[in-house]
């Protein structure tokens, strides 16, 4: 039986779209309009983040371009989150690489137990090091 040398690749089966909050800067339009269509072809789920949200205070205009984006790619609110970015600007301390910062954290954690699936063995606790 011959086999072929092709790789096998899992199937995708969610896309977490990043950008920007920055009202100065284009959406990729054609990118997010591809993706929602494949996505929705395919039977994908796609998430939205938008980052920087601590660094531009034009609410109404960083609102528009949420709903923007949300509307490019095709998710509801429940699948989009804006938050803050791990960085000099946030946290000139750098106090963020050694200790939880709620208003940095909360929001990226939220995200993350949405878009991570829970797998069988996230009950057990883990076997203690042998010595």
């Amino acid at each position: 039986m011959k086999y072929s040398s092709r790789p096998v690749y899992k199937r995708v089966d969610r896309i977490i779209a990043v950008c920007s909050c920055n009202p100065l800067s284009n959406l990729p339009r054609t990118l997010f309009e591809t993706i929602a269509e494949i996505a929705s072809n395919k039977d994908i789920t796609v998430y939205g983040v938008m980052t920087h949200a601590d660094k531009f205070s034009t609410e109404d205009t960083i609102t528009e371009k949420e709903a923007n984006f949300r509307h490019l790619l095709g998710i509801p609110d429940t699948r989009f989150v804006r938050i803050k970015n791990y960085c000099s600007d946030v946290d000139p301390t750098h106090a963020y690489l050694k200790t939880v910062i709620p208003t940095l954290d909360v929001p990226v954690l939220k995200l993350m137990t949405q878009v991570l699936p829970r797998e069988d063995n996230d009950d057990v606790e883990p076997e203690p090091d042998s010595v």
